[in-house]
């Protein structure tokens, strides 16, 4: 087969990344290349330095391949992500401290009025032509599946607490450039009309599809202040995550008459022309569907539980610093509302938490906010405790036990399904994470280490998901595992796990 060679393109392209308001650290990476029309957005798993290293890794191997015009399209796109896969897989057997870093990406090449895209992950591809913004990729995730097929609206997609889960990464697993379940290549038109957005999940996760349209089409012709309006939004939505945006126009892109509307999701499989039938425009009539079909067993426990933003206004709290809105975490947690953020600035806190649904409490600065023990606690001291709690985060904190101030479980989960991520607990006596009940609680990006106890307990028919953690030199063992619990163990580093008793 001939290769694909490049052709002349008329566009004009920006892109920047942001680290966001919470992160200190970027972990995002992306590349420009509108000579060659090479777009790139990538977004780095692992926490700390080795997110960041991934995508530096998977970025670099990418533009090298995509530039070398050898093979059809799809298959140069293939080679080029199974190639950053080896790549980082081969860097972290060199550095263990990174072991279980990884990232998601999106890659498009465009040749003339003709688009092809390598996907992985929950990075995105949108297309905005004649008046509608189309997602051209799927989610590999359970709440992107959700959404994608209909069964979740966005809003309640984007505040999902499980909205970060991923099914699939770049340097997570040996793969082939053709293996199934690994890459998705979509294929598409560019007309000179149309323009693409690349990014990442900091940006979807706070500003929805009909925002994003309106900032792209307000700012036509000029890229680069589409792309900076589209970071401040997300930035002033809160600014979670890291926050990255590539903008291609067409030659004649802005126009055509723009009608904002919601983002069409892409189905497996559906690909081709078709899915420029039946778009929908914002100011039609609303039609309220009762989706009564089960879910499938790997996603049944995602539901939506938090109030949509059209009801509750979400609000930033924050502890500490001269600006405090709340004299310690405890008071804020107590007038926190589902849809809240608690920031909690650098300090050490003397507390005893008790996560409320719909609550997300953060480090400002990561493992710069500590737990200890308070001073008057007396007897047997767990740090959170997350209860029944369906829809809530706790990320970012240090949690610390000592011989002098024990502590005797960092966070005790029971029943719900909260997110537990990026946490360094030491110290704790029974567990640095213990989860009961029938808790599908998520464990993620976290250092669970020199615990005189275990790293995490898993008991009851609790169902938890823990992945990219490291659980090493705790002195009872790793993880344990009941009879009857079912956790779900992914890329993680572990040592001295037990087995199920």
């Amino acid at each position: 087969m001939l290769p694909d060679l490049a052709v002349a393109i008329d566009v004009r392209a920006a892109g920047d990344t942001h680290p966001g308001k919470l992160r200190a650290r970027n972990e995002d990476r992306f590349h420009v290349d509108a000579s060659r029309g090479i777009f790139v957005v990538v977004d780095g798993i692992g926490g700390q330095a080795g997110g960041a290293r991934a995508a530096e890794i998977a970025l670099d191997a990418v533009r090298r391949r995509l530039e070398r015009e050898t093979a059809s399209l799809p298959e140069r796109l293939r080679e080029a992500i199974a190639s950053a896969n080896e790549a980082i897989r081969d860097e972290a057997q060199l550095q263990p401290e990174i072991a279980g870093m990884g990232c998601v990406l999106t890659a498009v090449v465009i040749a003339g009025e003709r688009i092809v895209a390598g996907h992985v992950g929950d990075t995105r591809l949108y297309k905005l032509h004649n008046g509608h913004i189309v997602k051209l990729t799927r989610d590999h995730s359970p709440v992107g599946d959700l959404e994608d097929t209909g069964r979740l609206a966005e809003h309640e997609a984007m505040r999902h607490p499980r909205r970060n889960e991923v099914w699939r990464s770049v340097g997570s697993d040996v793969h082939r450039p053709e293996d199934p379940g690994f890459i998705d290549i979509v294929e598409d038109t560019f007309p000179a009309d149309a323009a693409l957005l690349l990014c990442t999940d900091g940006l979807t996760d706070l500003v929805d599809s009909a925002e994003i349209a309106a900032a792209i089409h307000r700012h036509a012709g000029s890229p680069a202040d589409a792309v900076e309006q589209l970071i401040q939004a997300a930035n002033d939505a809160g600014g979670r995550d890291n926050v990255t945006a590539v903008v291609v126009e067409g030659s004649e892109f802005g126009r055509t008459h723009f009608a904002a509307g919601p983002a069409k999701t892409m189905r497996q499989g559906a690909r081709d022309a078709s899915r420029t039938a039946a778009l929908f425009v914002l100011g039609a009539a609303v039609a309220v569907l009762a989706l009564t079909s089960p879910l499938p067993r790997s996603v049944a426990r995602v539901r939506p539980v938090v109030p949509s933003v059209e009801t509750v206004a979400a609000r930033t709290l924050t502890v500490g610093g001269p600006e405090a809105d709340a004299r310690s975490i405890g008071a804020a947690l107590e007038t926190a509302r589902p849809g809240d953020t608690i920031l909690v600035q650098p300090g050490t806190y003397r507390e005893s938490l008790a996560l409320r649904e719909g609550v997300t409490l953060v480090s400002a600065q990561r493992h710069a906010a500590e737990l200890r023990r308070p001073a008057d606690h007396a007897g047997a001291w767990t740090a959170v405790t997350i209860a029944g709690v369906t829809s809530a985060t706790i990320r970012g904190f240090r949690i610390v036990g000592t011989d002098a101030e024990p502590l005797d479980v960092g966070v005790r989960v029971t029943d719900g399904d909260p997110a537990i991520e990026d946490l360094d607990v030491a110290g704790a006596r029974d567990a640095a994470v213990r989860i009961t009940g029938t808790s599908a609680a998520t464990v993620h990006g976290s250092v669970l280490h020199d615990n005189p106890g275990f790293g995490v307990r898993v008991l009851d028919s609790s169902a938890p998901e823990i992945t990219n953690t490291a659980v090493v030199r705790n002195g009872r063992g790793a993880i344990e595992v009941a009879r009857g619990a079912q956790p779900v163990l992914l890329w993680n580093v572990v040592q001295h796990a037990n087995r199920p008793r």
